[in-house]
């Protein structure tokens, strides 16, 4: 197997392209080592990074109901100047990842979120954040301002990767 780093973008509507891209790179011999999402592609990354193989996660986004994920409500709204808070989406995160932080993964992952304190990029990964758990930086790079109530996470408030870089590339490879 020769080694690749992947970046899978943001957007919830490329999910079947990320999937695709990684099947792809698996039938080519390809193993990945190293993995970073942005938003929809976060959400991909680190369900793959947990060990959910290609063929579960393929079926998991094609035949998902995001709606309860979206459940709108005048109290979020209120409450977090929201539609929804995005404890739905948090807690079928956790699920589906078995609550599994950076520090127990075997893939090198990284999950770009927007700090809005800051304006700048807020890096989720083993060397940053190994206490994490994917779930939640999941659902923080997923964050789509107004829509989904930003995340508090280490004196940040975090939402979507895409505000501030919908692909993230190595420090050293910009």
């Amino acid at each position: 197997m020769k080694p690749i780093r992947v970046a899978l973008s943001g957007s919830g509507f490329r999910l079947p392209a990320h999937l695709g891209a990684l099947q792809a790179i698996a039938d080519a011999g390809y193993e990945v080592v190293e993995l970073s999402g942005t938003s929809g592609g976060s959400i991909v990354a680190s369900l793959y990074a947990s060990g959910m193989s290609l063929d579960v996660l393929r079926e998991l986004c094609m035949s998902l109901d995001w709606s309860p994920m979206m459940s709108f409500s005048p109290w979020a709204l209120v409450a977090s100047q929201s539609l929804c808070s995005g404890n739905t989406l948090l807690q079928y995160l956790q699920k589906l990842t078995d609550g599994k932080k950076f520090s127990d993964l075997s893939i090198e992952l990284k999950v770009i979120a927007s700090d809005l304190l800051t304006e700048k990029e807020f890096v989720f990964s083993r060397a940053a954040t190994p206490d994490a758990e994917l779930a939640t930086a999941a659902r923080a790079s997923a964050s789509i301002p107004l829509v989904f109530a930003p995340v508090a996470f280490a004196n940040s408030l975090l939402v979507d990767g895409g505000c501030c870089n919908n692909m993230y590339q190595r420090p050293d490879h910009r």
